[in-house]
C-alpha cells in the first residue's frame, strides 16, 4: 500500500519552509503526492526547481491576477462597473502600470491566435513545468465556460515562448500578493 505525504505552501520561500535537498526524502513504499500552492512567476526562482527536483506538483491560485489577465483592465484606467476593482477598494493596489501593460501584451496575443486572453493564460500556466492543475476563481458561468477553452489550446514553441518573454520581468520582480507577506 502507498503512503502520501502533502505539503501546502502560499506565499512562501523556500528557504521559508524549512526543507532542504532531497525535502521530501521518498522511501519506496511511498508516493510523493505534494501540492505547493503560488501565485505569481517569482516562485521560478526557488520553489519550481525544488518540486521539479522532487517531483512535487504545484496548484497555482490567482491564475488570471484578479482579471488583469483577462483583458476586463486596461492602462486607460477605466474601472468596469461591478468589477472587483471597482467592489474592492483594496484591489486598487494591483492596477499598477506593469501588471496593467502584462495584461493588455496578453490580449494582444490571444487576439492574434485567435483565443480570448483568460483561457490563454491558463493554457500557458497549465503547460508550465511542475503544474499539476489551477485554482480558477469563476464568479460567472461564462467565464468558467471561458477558462474551460483552455484545455483546447494547442500550446506550441512559439505561442509559449511569446508569452515567457512578455512575462519574465515578473520572474524576478516582487510577489504579485506582496501585501500578504509584511
Amino acid at each position: 500500500m502507498m503512503n502520501y505525504r502533502r505539503l501546502g505552501s502560499s506565499g512562501l520561500k523556500v528557504s521559508e519552509l524549512g526543507l532542504g535537498t532531497n525535502a521530501f526524502g521518498k522511501r519506496a513504499d511511498e508516493k510523493t503526492s505534494i501540492r505547493i500552492i503560488e501565485h505569481d512567476r517569482t516562485p521560478e526562482r526557488e520553489l519550481v526547481p525544488l518540486c521539479l527536483d522532487q517531483g512535487v506538483g504545484i496548484i497555482p491560485y490567482f491564475p488570471l491576477a484578479g482579471g488583469i489577465l483577462t483583458g476586463k483592465y486596461n492602462q486607460d484606467n477605466r474601472v468596469p462597473s461591478g468589477s472587483r476593482a471597482d467592489t474592492d477598494p483594496n484591489f486598487q493596489r494591483f492596477l499598477e502600470d506593469h501588471n496593467l501593460k502584462l495584461g493588455t501584451q496578453v490580449s494582444q496575443l490571444a487576439a492574434e491566435h485567435g483565443h480570448s486572453p483568460s483561457a490563454l493564460s491558463l493554457a500557458w500556466l497549465i503547460h508550465r513545468p511542475a503544474v499539476s492543475t489551477v485554482i480558477v476563481g469563476a464568479t460567472k458561468t461564462e467565464q468558467l465556460d471561458d477558462n474551460l477553452k483552455s484545455l483546447d489550446i494547442k500550446m506550441d514553441d512559439s505561442l509559449a515562448r511569446s508569452l515567457d518573454e512578455i512575462s519574465e520581468p515578473f520572474v524576478h520582480g516582487k510577489p504579485f500578493a506582496t501585501y500578504r507577506l509584511d
